[in-house]
């Protein structure tokens, strides 16, 4: 949390991580799966079959009811609120907004 106190320090960490991420998917030739969060909000079954199929597992529709099972636990996390609640659009491209703003 250190590294998030200042927009600058945060923006120092973030190149640092993702130059670590490339450094080692390229050095270490590992085999990975992405999900863009676009995608994953826009198309939740084509993009949950490519990761089941990714994993090699067998998949049922429970994972459409996410929100229903999470209702029924408690969350400890501060996001509890959207974990309880169905794939919703509004933070779609937030970040680009955000981003203008920086600037």
């Amino acid at each position: 949390m250190y590294f998030l106190i200042e927009l600058e320090d945060c923006d120092k960490r973030y190149n640092q991580v993702f130059n670590l991420f490339e450094n080692y998917t390229t050095q270490l030739n590992l085999n990975m799966h992405f999900v863009r969060y676009e995608d994953l909000v826009n198309n939740l079954p084509a993009e949950a079959t490519k990761l089941f199929n990714y994993l090699d597992i067998d998949a049922n529709d429970n994972y459409l009811a996410f929100h229903t099972h999470a209702q029924q636990h408690f969350i400890k996390t501060p996001s509890r609120d959207q974990v309880k609640s169905k794939l919703y659009v509004s933070s779609l491209n937030k970040w680009k907004k955000l981003c203008r703003r920086i600037k």
